[in-house]
């Protein structure tokens, strides 16, 4: 394929943090004192964090939510001017269901930094082939949650 590499602005401090959970969910996991600290870590560094919905979801195991409820905390994020960065809250599986559901245009025309590991990388992946926007391989919140990150 022959796309255009598109670079996504860089992460002001101005612009916020959206968190996905685009496969596995966080919530009923993942204690609360846990998921605070990894926001906290992130606060303390500067940015404003905010939850898409599918990381307060929990409907079956190994799934946050519906496809439908992961891919609009997606597009709401990559619409929205105040926020810069998506990252994932941490990996898991099935994040490929969502793979047919993007809206690449939407992605592409609103570049944001995408960055998550694990299972998140069939998403990057898939967002670099379709669109050209470099994504990145990298922390999730989970990453920030030890005493010493």
């Amino acid at each position: 394929m022959n796309t255009k590499m598109i670079l996504p602005p860089k992460l002001d401090k101005d612009k916020k943090i959206g968190i996905i959970a685009p496969a596995d969910p966080v919530r009923g996991v993942c204690s609360e004192n846990i998921i605070q600290r990894g926001y906290q870590y992130l606060r303390a560094k500067g940015f404003s964090v905010e939850e898409g919905e599918s990381v307060k979801k929990l409907t079956r195991k190994h799934i946050a939510g519906p496809i439908s409820l992961r891919i609009n905390d997606i597009h709401n994020f990559v619409k929205r001017e105040d926020v810069g960065c998506i990252m994932a809250f941490w990996g898991g599986f099935n994040t490929n269901q969502l793979l047919d559901h993007l809206d690449y245009n939407l992605i592409k025309n609103n570049p944001k930094i995408f960055i998550g590991y694990s299972d998140v990388t069939a998403l990057t992946t898939a967002i670099t082939t379709k669109t050209g926007l470099i994504t990145f391989s990298g922390p999730g919140v989970i990453s920030f949650t030890k005493p010493e990150p």
